[in-house]
């Protein structure tokens, strides 16, 4: 008696803290869907008009407008960012993306104006009957490697030729100074030589020197239109690379859309083969059931050759009324 008192006693005790436990882990629950909710997420496969796809790094501030009926409906806020926000964003963007029809405008001129449009059609768009956004940043646009690759590489190039440029304008300008020291030095030299005869002698160094300079200027010159034209050169390279890997996600794309389609129509197949093969089943079960109506479709199979109507034979006179009534399963 007193053991059962004490088991009793222990099991009061274990209930109570079961439930103990279940209220605080509600309470926390709660708590947790009380609180401003903040997420970073990133939106993947973003395709732009031109086919080009990129992501989209995006954090989003949003609060629970009724925690209780949204508690009874999701099982965290988790989840739901993850099952609700993440897809419902996503097809918001594409959508504004498939408006932009060139990734160089989104990657430089359109950049500013592509991310406002995306912010704002995020704050007024992405809202339902239990939450409400308060505030969405765009950290980052993750372009393809490839195309940031060429850009990188058209930039660097840009440069090399921007410092060509500089070094040239430089060379020219030294030139036109030892040119014109030349001059003076050729002026200077020419009245000391008129007294000693070697006036024709400075003329032609003076010449020389003018010569020199012009032709250093001219390689400069031919130096930088090299440079320039192999950098286009590269430039048009990178960027027909570039679209024919586009072309080929494009025709990859294709493919998939194709290979889902024949999956449907090969399910479609299946679908009737296995009807056909149940009907097969009931008619089978029937004329097992019924061997007088099995006689009756064997013989009125033979008589649609010779064209003579036959009448099921047997002890069941009420097997053709069925028939007629319906109340045999159809075989069709």
């Amino acid at each position: 008696m007193k053991r059962a008192r004490i088991l009793a006693t222990g099991v009061t005790i274990l209930c109570l803290m079961i439930v103990m436990a279940s209220c605080n882990s509600k309470r926390w629950v709660f708590d947790e869907l009380v609180r401003e909710q903040i997420h970073r997420n990133l939106l993947q496969n973003i395709r732009l008009g031109d086919g080009v796809p990129l992501s989209i790094d995006v954090t989003w501030r949003w609060t629970i407008n009724n925690p209780k009926a949204f508690g009874k409906t999701y099982i965290s806020a988790d989840s739901f960012n993850q099952m609700i926000l993440v897809p419902y964003a996503t097809e918001i963007v594409n959508l504004i993306s498939h408006n932009y029809n060139s990734v160089d405008s989104v990657f430089a001129s359109q950049r500013k104006h592509y991310i406002d449009n995306i912010r704002s059609s995020l704050l007024s768009n992405l809202i339902t009957a239990h939450i409400h956004i308060d505030q969405v940043i765009l950290a980052e646009l993750h372009f393809p490697d490839r195309y940031a690759q060429a850009k990188e590489a058209i930039g660097i190039k840009a440069q090399e030729l921007e410092h060509i440029g500089e070094q040239s304008r430089v060379d020219i300008a030294q030139a036109e100074a030892y040119r014109k020291q030349a001059e003076a030095d050729g002026k200077i030299q020419i009245a000391e030589a008129e007294a000693e005869g070697r006036l024709q002698k400075i003329r032609a160094e003076t010449e020389k020197n003018r010569r020199a300079s012009e032709l250093a200027r001219a390689e400069t010159q031919a130096q930088v239109d090299r440079v320039k034209a192999q950098a286009e050169i590269e430039e048009k390279q990178m960027m027909a690379r570039a679209e024919l890997e586009k072309m080929r996600d494009l025709k990859n794309l294709e493919l998939e859309k194709r290979e889902q389609l024949d999956g449907l129509a090969l399910d479609k197949e299946r679908d009737l083969e296995q009807l056909n093969y149940e009907n097969q089943v009931k008619l089978a079960r029937l004329c097992t059931d019924n061997p007088v109506y099995a006689s009756f479709l064997v013989n009125k199979e033979l008589a649609s050759k010779v064209e003579i109507a036959v009448l099921p034979t047997g002890t069941d006179p009420n097997v053709f009324g069925n028939l007629i009534n319906n109340t045999i399963p159809s075989t069709r």
